[in-house]
């Protein structure tokens, strides 16, 4: 122990002795180790903010499925008997289908509307009470639309926390709205949905608190004219059944639908699988660009210990003269490598530590730091300190001591 600590010592009086040509050689590791970590801080955050993005649009576990037009179907599929999804789809899920907790039918279609001096066109959806579930929303006053609603077609809206500061001045139940020249009772508001951004100047999930919900009834008879629906959105019990859930509810709709294939189910797993290949090439693509940086980093390493040797070639024979074994001068430079490179990969995690902060406050990027990489991207520097050493390390080791000692 008392020979590893007095090698150590004289390995940091050596590199303390000549500061900036030090520096110069860890600089390639402080820059390899401190890209990484940045790097991936930023691809870290986007994942973390896309997982928050999935929830808020109803989780992982969300299925939709869409109706898709002959014209973009593959070449010989037959013409659909109905154009588009029908409630009698929802029907037969609802009745037939065991792997899912909740289902929605949603329409929706963009309409002026008008309150007093106010008037724009808003986002409206026809739908029914699981829609809040299924869609990450929660009801924040009133109530959502009763059995009676649907029957009679009603005029009610549930509205959402943007439209009711910016139409009614924070007070909407009760009040009214025109909306398609029809005017609506608002019997409900929903609670805001906030997610600000790094400034926090702007919320965004602002498109959540800016839309009008109505029975679906109403939207089909009274907005629309027919019984089509954009989309049926399910909730699946078990993730891990997800392609079985997708199965039974395909094979599900193609019976009811004359054995017609004719729409598409997408879910919110998928979306993110799609994401995690376009991130996993990032890092990749990353990993490899701050991986050559630390090779450089490692040759210049090797360079500067070939130098010490060249200069300290005296040194090396007088310790071999008095007693000093090949592996004393071979873990002696060994040790030296080692510690140059595990100074740079400090200075590397902390310049990556603070540059990350940096992007996050004036980028306005998300970012996220892993301990994991900060692990791996600081065990990546001492192993190349260690790979590059050895060489040098070697051929130190293996001098002659007489020669060293007539070196001049």
């Amino acid at each position: 122990m008392g020979k590893f600590l007095m090698i150590l010592q004289i390995g940091f009086l050596q590199i303390f002795s000549h500061k900036l040509r030090s520096f110069l050689t860890m600089l390639g590791i402080i820059l390899g180790v401190s890209s990484l970590i940045s790097m991936f801080s930023i691809v870290q955050g986007s994942k973390e903010q896309n997982m928050k993005w999935m929830e808020e649009r109803g989780g992982m576990n969300r299925i939709t499925v869409r109706y898709v037009p002959l014209q973009q179907r593959p070449p010989g599929s037959r013409e659909s008997k109905v154009q588009g999804l029908q409630y009698r789809d929802v029907e037969a899920l609802k009745r037939d289908a065991t792997l899912f907790t909740a289902i929605t039918p949603e329409t929706e279609q963009y309409l002026l509307a008008k309150q007093g001096i106010n008037s724009r066109w808003l986002r409206v959806i026809g739908t029914e009470f699981t829609f809040l579930e299924l869609n990450g929303y929660e009801l924040g006053s009133g109530f959502f639309f009763s059995e009676d609603d649907y029957q009679k077609y009603s005029k009610v809206a549930v509205v959402g926390s943007k439209i009711e500061d910016e139409f009614f001045g924070g007070n909407a139940l009760g009040r009214e709205i025109t909306i398609n020249n029809d005017r609506y009772t608002i019997i409900g508001v929903l609670k805001e949905e906030v997610m600000l951004s790094r400034n926090k100047q702007e919320n965004w999930m602002d498109w959540k608190n800016d839309i009008v919900l109505i029975p679906i009834t109403t939207m089909q008879k009274r907005v629309k004219g027919n019984d089509v629906i954009d989309e049926i959105a399910l909730k699946v019990i078990d993730l891990e059944r997800l392609e079985e859930t997708m199965e039974e509810i395909k094979a599900i709709l193609i019976l009811n639908r004359d054995d017609n294939e004719d729409f598409t189910l997408r879910s919110n797993s998928e979306n993110m699988s799609e994401w995690q290949k376009m991130r996993d090439m990032w890092n990749f693509v990353l990993g490899a660009i701050a991986s050559i940086s630390l090779i450089v980093g490692g040759i210049g390493i090797m360079n500067t210990l070939l130098s010490n040797i060249t200069e300290r070639i005296r040194e090396i024979g007088i310790r071999k003269a008095i007693g000093a074994k090949k592996h004393d001068i071979l873990f002696q430079f060994l040790m030296e490598s080692i510690v140059l490179s595990c100074l740079g990969g400090l200075l590397g995690v902390f310049i990556g530590v603070y540059f990350a902060g940096i992007i996050q406050s004036f980028a306005e990027i998300d970012t996220s730091i892993s301990i994991y990489i900060v692990f791996l991207s600081f065990s990546f520097s001492v192993l190349v300190g260690i790979l590059f050493g050895i060489m040098p390390s070697i051929r130190a080791a293996r001098l002659d001591p007489i020669e060293c000692l007539r070196y001049e």
